[in-house]
């Protein structure tokens, strides 16, 4: 691959928009160079070779015509109210998450979800219990604490997960609609997409609009 072909790929996978757009016939080749081109800081002089290589660049299908059946089967909810809590990776908070797991004695429609990473775990909780959960944690063991977050439960038909660039799909679709992923869990064949409490019925409805 050539430093142009790398150049328009990069550009692509940073304007997920226009990318799109270029793939339905909208959007003129040679203004399209001439973007990518100031975008990726390509010399004026290379414009004649990043046109022939957008001539070359595969024209992908429409992605929400590939989805459409996956879309007409998804169920969707929200919720919010909900807060994340980040914690240092340690055995000493391990522990602690156990004592508080026994502790809070939570029904079946309350949030509360753990999730290990290398350096750090996420506790996900409701609102109301996120007194009760720091007072298990030294202030140096929190990391950060999102507050009013809300949550998209988004349920898709099992083979969903063996399509290319679903998920990728859905994301790009929220980016667009300028939201802010906070968090992304999956459980097949749930995703759980968390944005901040302002931005949920906007992402909810972007959602169900696909």
């Amino acid at each position: 691959m050539s430093q142009i072909e790398m150049s328009i790929e990069r550009f692509f996978a940073k304007n997920p928009d226009v990318h799109e757009a270029r793939n339905k016939g909208l959007v003129n080749r040679r203004s399209l160079a001439c973007y990518i081109a100031a975008e990726e800081k390509i010399p004026v002089n290379k414009l004649g070779a990043i046109i022939m290589a957008l001539r070359r660049y595969p024209v992908e299908k429409d992605k929400q015509k590939n989805f459409k059946k996956f879309f007409k089967g998804m169920r969707t909810s929200a919720k919010d109210n909900i807060c994340v809590i980040g914690l240092k990776n340690s055995d000493a908070v391990i522990e602690k998450i156990a004592r508080l797991v026994r502790s809070l004695n939570h029904g079946p429609n309350e949030t509360f979800k753990i999730v290990q990473g290398a350096l750090s775990i996420k506790i996900f909780l409701d609102n109301l219990r996120l007194k009760q959960a720091k007072e298990y944690f030294q202030p140096g063991e929190i990391i950060e604490v999102y507050e009013n977050t809300g949550e998209i439960n988004i349920t898709m038909p099992h083979e969903a997960i063996k399509t290319y660039g679903l998920i990728s799909y859905i994301t790009s679709r929220l980016a667009i609609s300028k939201i802010n992923i906070l968090e992304i869990l999956t459980s097949t064949p749930e995703l759980l997409i968390y944005v901040h409490h302002s931005d949920l019925l906007r992402a909810y409805e972007a959602i169900k609009n696909m």
